[in-house]
């Protein structure tokens, strides 16, 4: 996990999702200007990363999940939960 200097605004990223999370207790996470510049150079930094979850990205992860969902696995693994077995996976 990344800080700023002050350790107002705690950075961190995992995969394709991005964490920015206020760290001002003593003045209850209040937004001050300070703060909302920061907020807003992180932001943008994470628009220019091509790493960043943006359209293209959620596509593709949607091809994936219904990929997931229609296969014969995930019916397998419904079925054998709901009859309390072990499931049989195929890998299709």
């Amino acid at each position: 996990m990344k800080e700023n200097a002050e350790k107002k605004l705690l950075v961190e990223k995992k995969d394709f999702i991005a964490f920015l999370t206020i760290n001002y207790p003593e003045k209850r996470n209040a937004l001050t200007p300070e703060l909302l510049k920061d907020v807003h150079k992180n932001l943008e930094a994470f628009s220019k990363n091509d790493m960043t979850l943006n359209q293209e990205n959620l596509d593709a992860a949607d091809q994936l999940l219904q990929k997931c969902f229609q296969s014969d696995d995930l019916k397998e693994g419904q079925a054998a939960f709901l009859e309390k077995r072990v499931p049989g996976f195929t890998g299709k």
